[in-house]
């Protein structure tokens, strides 16, 4: 029997129209918290597809959008009439969806979240994002069951030299690639000049890279490598041949445009990653670490020639290393990581006087930490006895928590009896002190300097008291 044509005809209107309106799986995502749109009605498991369930979404209009009808996986979120949401398309969906945005005159910026992972904050709103460099909101980072990153919210203002500072595994070079845009996170938010750039890739984030290997291309000589980016950018060969020279002198390498990499040394070498750079003047620069590789000295120089780009050009700087002692020499804050979390984000100098937790007390220079319980008469019970807290301490009797003293504080003495007794461990020389290792009687560690003309040796017997009130308590949970 012959189906009529009409009837053909309107099976396959109802069709296209079905497939405009309900978006496919990889298309669309909810976000449940927050968002410019509402869930009118929100049915449970109407239909299967590929034998998985979906909820069925009605919505009401957001931006210049009439009501949409949007397939989302149940197994993602728990859903309810009058439910909030912010629907964001994947990468598969960006051109029609950039066509249709353009059309409609809305600035909303697609993008993939997962609502089983997103964040619960407020995004907040775009005058706060525009008040900073860079900002990330709740950002993650997985590999299969392991967890890189946790939840990372941090803002760098602009023209800020910020130090991403922790041991190694701490998850630095992983946050540094996912702003760069080269890794994708498993979630959250990251802003640059105020726009979502959470998806947006590498090039269009106006970020500058100096990566630990230098990256130099070997067949060009240091004057291309500079103007590589200038290149690729299409610049003028004048204005590019001009601005490469500048960025050479700025970093001290002028007269060096013709020469190869292979011929300039490691420090050399670091400079044109840096001038390579500088060349196209991007907003945002990232250092992975681009100093270890270096010797002590030269890193210093190093360290003072970024310094003095910095204040002449006012560019923000994110930096990577594990050096503590770098990290504090160059950086207006630090943000100190372990196992993938932020542990402070804080000055140099708040960091070290008054750290936070006591991991950041033993990895931020050396310290002596004690612990015990706070008591009644202002002193904290330890094992090797009540000794004073420190000034401005106003923790309630029966805190638990630790006292941290940095060598400055402590004064070693072999004449008396008085203070914390105990044996010197081990004596280093280093010019106009001595580092002096010293055992207390309870088997503790103490580290602390003493005057270079102080005779002192291995097994020798000696005290360890410092001045009421030094020192710094930090209330353990």
């Amino acid at each position: 029997m012959a189906i009529p044509v009409a009837n053909t005809i309107t099976n396959k209107k109802r069709m296209r129209d079905r497939h405009r309106q309900v978006k496919p799986l990889s298309s669309v995502c909810l976000i449940s918290a927050g968002g410019n749109g509402q869930i009118l009605t929100a049915t449970d498991f109407p239909y299967q597809v590929r034998k998985k369930y979906y909820y069925c979404i009605k919505t009401q209009a957001w931006q210049d959008w009439s009501r949409q009808v949007l397939r989302v996986p149940a197994r993602f979120i728990s859903l309810s009439d009058g439910c909030a949401f912010r629907p964001r398309w994947t990468h598969g969906q960006r051109g029609r969806f950039m066509r249709g945005m353009e059309r409609s005159g809305s600035k909303m910026s697609p993008g993939l979240h997962d609502a089983g992972h997103s964040s619960t904050r407020p995004s907040g709103s775009a005058m706060d994002r525009c008040a900073y460099k860079l900002q990330t909101r709740g950002l993650y980072k997985t590999y299969g069951r392991t967890l890189a990153l946790d939840r990372i919210d941090m803002h760098v203002a602009a023209g800020e030299f910020v130090t991403l500072l922790g041991p190694s595994g701490s998850g630095k070079s992983t946050l540094l690639q996912l702003i760069c845009g080269l890794t994708p996170p498993a979630g959250g938010r990251l802003f640059i000049d105020g726009r979502d750039q959470t998806w947006a890739p590498p090039a269009e984030r106006d970020i500058g890279v100096v990566f630990q290997n230098y990256a130099l291309f070997p067949h060009l000589s240091v004057g291309e490598n500079v103007a590589f980016p200038l290149r690729i950018r299409r610049v003028d060969r004048a204005a590019m041949v001009r601005r490469a020279e500048a960025a050479l002198e700025m970093v001290g390498l002028h007269g060096y445009a013709a020469r190869m990499p292979a011929q300039l040394s490691g420090g050399q070498q670091q400079r044109v990653a840096l001038a390579r750079c500088l060349v196209y003047r991007p907003s945002l620069i990232l250092m992975d670490e681009s100093f270890s590789a270096l010797d002590r000295n030269l890193r210093l120089v190093m360290q003072d020639e970024v310094r003095r780009i910095h204040r002449e050009t006012g560019t923000t700087f994110i930096f990577v290393t594990h050096d503590q002692e770098e990290a504090m020499t160059m950086s207006d804050r630090i943000c100190l990581m372990n196992e993938g979390r932020v542990v402070q984000f804080d000055t140099p100098r708040a960091l070290y006087a008054t750290p936070r937790t006591v991991f950041a007390a033993r990895f931020i220079g050396a310290s002596t930490i004690m612990h015990g319980v706070v008591r009644a008469d202002g002193t904290l019970q330890t094992p090797m006895g009540p000794i004073p807290l420190p000034r401005h301490c106003t923790a309630p009797a029966g805190t638990e928590g630790a006292m941290v003293l940095r060598p400055e504080n402590l004064i070693l003495h072999t004449g008396d009896t008085s203070g914390l007794r105990g044996n010197v461990e081990d004596v280093t020389f280093s010019g106009p002190d001595q580092r002096v290792v010293f055992r207390l009687e309870n088997d503790e560690r103490v580290v602390l300097r003493a005057p270079a003309d102080m005779p002192l040796h291995a097994g020798q017997q000696a005290g360890v008291r410092w001045e009421p009130g030094a020192g710094h308590f930090i209330a353990c949970p």
